[in-house]
């Protein structure tokens, strides 16, 4: 029997999230192969400037990243390509390899579902991921992530273990929506959390949580009406507390930064769920707007709740002129891991995972509800989807829209709110049901 079966792409790219983007623009990639215990993968395709076929075959180094470590290029056809590839795979599969250093690695490899603490001490959602047999999916998934990802600072697991792990969580699912859109990270410079480059265009970006506030049990709305009320002075201020602390470091001011669009993305984890309606009330706090429920947009010029008062709009506070633009989501959540997991084929395939909530449709601009009772992994999902990129009307340096297209675009001119995007329909708040069988 051969070693060697066909791999799809969303489970190729979940194997590579160290890949450099530039490899597209040599390479159109046809094929994805691997052995039968996927210790080697292989990519198969076209060489686009001298139009003959080559192929890669990657394993894993000492850290756990796959590496190329054997290719062939100037074939004359695909289908003696993909022989010559074949023959290969089952020549390295024989050796019963598992592990290709390379010796030029500077860390070591990162396993942050392996515990480092007492487990009285492990956040109850860490938990919930190690021992959640609804979770499976994420864990294969985020295990793979945790190799691409680069420790910067050497505190990543234990923080993503304890105190940390919603901001870690939001950290690694930034990384890999800028590796899905493309983008070389420049994971070297220990500030900001991320230089990404694509097409010569640079950003930072720096990452920051929504917390809950110590001692105070954070607002639950029950009904569409409570969330508006809460969407009125409640949220804002929470939305501003982690925004105002951001601007206050002064980030533009640094030498590997100064001169780049310089991006804020923030994401609320303040309460159970609240991310799932609370994004609206931060459209409406940086551009110092409230939407009214005939959706029609009225001036704000504060916010208030009991002896507290702040200043609305965000993009308009003194010195915001140096933020080109705010990046947010409301998936950055351990059912989005399972989903993204599933879909490129971790996990048990026991588990059933369905989906519920609201689109925003950009051609005729209304909302409605979906209901995708189909198992999550038949339609695709990608990263970006959640992904609100909020650009400032007052910023010094511009961020381009084209470098997030099929994420929703929002723009803020002579008192409305316009859209852009190459995606039609976005998915604006849902919720994730987990099933699972003996």
């Amino acid at each position: 029997m051969s070693a060697v079966r066909a791999l799809s792409k969303p489970r190729f790219e979940a194997l590579l999230y160290r890949r450099d983007p530039l490899v597209e623009l040599v390479f159109e990639e046809l094929e994805r192969w691997s052995n039968a215990d996927e210790t080697v993968i292989a990519t198969l395709g076209l060489d686009r400037i001298d139009h003959d076929f080559s192929w890669a075959i990657l394993g894993r180094d000492e850290t756990g990243v796959f590496r190329a470590f054997d290719t062939n290029a100037s074939v004359p056809t695909l289908d003696e390509a993909r022989a010559l590839l074949h023959t290969r795979i089952e020549a390295i599969s024989a050796t019963n390899a598992k592990e290709f250093p390379q010796g030029d690695n500077d860390r070591r490899k990162q396993e942050i579902l392996v515990p480092c603490v007492a487990s009285k001490k492990l956040h109850p959602n860490f938990q919930t991921l190690l021992d959640g047999p609804g979770y499976s999916a994420a864990r294969g998934l985020l295990a793979e992530l945790s190799f691409a990802f680069k420790d910067r600072d050497g505190n990543f697991r234990k923080d993503f273990q304890t105190t940390g792990f919603d901001g870690r969580l939001w950290e690694i699912y930034l990384y890999a929506y800028l590796y899905e859109q493309r983008f070389r990270v420049d994971d070297k410079q220990p500030v900001p959390d991320f230089i990404a480059e694509k097409g010569g265009a640079r950003i930072a970006i720096e990452a920051v949580t929504v917390n809950p506030t110590p001692g105070v049990a954070p607002r639950v709305p029950k009904t569409t009406a409570e969330e508006f009320e809460l969407s009125r002075d409640y949220m804002p201020i929470k939305w501003a507390g982690p925004l105002t602390a951001k601007l206050g470091k002064q980030y533009w001011k640094q030498t590997q930064i100064a001169g780049l669009p310089l991006v804020i993305a923030i994401h609320d984890f303040h309460g159970p769920g609240s991310m799932t309606w609370s994004i609206w009330a931060l459209n409406d706090y940086l551009y110092g707007v409230r939407s009214q429920p005939d959706e029609r947009l009225v001036k704000v010029e504060s916010h208030t709740l009991g002896k507290k008062t702040i200043p609305s709009g965000f993009f308009s506070l003194p010195e915001a002129e140096n933020i080109s633009a705010v990046i947010a989501s409301n998936e950055a959540t351990l059912p989005k891991f399972a989903r993204i997991g599933k879909i490129a084929g971790f996990g048990d395939h026991k588990v059933k995972l369905t989906r519920i909530g609201a689109t925003l449709d950009l051609e005729i601009m209304a909302l409605s509800r979906f209901s995708n009772e189909a198992e999550v992994g038949v339609a695709s999902e990608t990263w970006s989807t959640g992904i609100w990129i909020f650009h400032n009307p007052n910023a010094k340096i511009l961020l381009h829209p084209g470098l997030f297209e099929d994420s929703l675009n929002v723009f803020y001119r002579d008192g409305q709110r316009e859209y852009f995007s190459t995606r039609r329909s976005h998915i604006i708040r849902s919720k994730t049901a987990i099933q699972w069988s003996d």
